[in-house]
């Protein structure tokens, strides 16, 4: 058996989200479901709205404290 009999398995495994992947997934879903903006909730934990925008468009930048802010403001699960 060869590597490349083996590349349809590793082709068809389901992309897996990371963790800070699926904690902004479900940050996205509360700010719709509560129908809330990125300014309004950035102004209620105190940053500046394009921080925020910046580390929801981009999971690997999100710090630990925005995270906990958004966790505490939103009620989602960290």
């Amino acid at each position: 058996m060869h590597l490349g009999e083996n590349t349809n398995i590793l082709w068809g495994m389901a992309k897996l989200q990371t963790p800070e992947e699926q904690f902004l997934a479900n940050v996205g879903d509360a700010l719709r479901v509560d129908g809330l903006s990125v300014e309004g909730v950035a102004k209620q934990i105190e940053i500046a709205p394009s921080t925020l925008r910046y580390q929801l468009a981009r999971p690997g930048t999100i710090t630990l404290r925005t995270a906990c802010k958004l966790r505490d403001s939103l009620g989602v699960v960290l």
